[in-house]
């Protein structure tokens, strides 16, 4: 439940450095060390919109697919959104 709160909280912040990657990556690194809820995960891919620009940067999307990678596989609805 935090995961999706603090997810939603940094979202929240993304005006403020839409296009610096290098904070981009700190907080994809961040996110990824995080385990994820199904309510946190749901919140992740609705948000798409928010850090899709950021995903061009090499680190970012590798922080990303650790994030993916760690989705349960009991979890079927997640796992068919975010195949990838």
């Amino acid at each position: 439940m935090i995961t999706a709160v603090l997810f939603s909280t940094l979202v929240s912040w993304e005006n403020t450095f839409a296009a610096d990657f290098s904070q981009w990556k700190c907080l994809a690194y961040c996110l990824s060390q995080l385990a994820f809820t199904e309510k946190g995960m749901k919140k992740l891919i609705e948000s798409f919109k928010t850090y899709e620009h950021a995903l061009c940067d090499d680190a970012v999307m590798d922080h990303f697919r650790n994030i993916i990678n760690k989705v349960p596989s009991n979890a079927p609805y997640l796992c068919a959104r975010l195949a990838v």
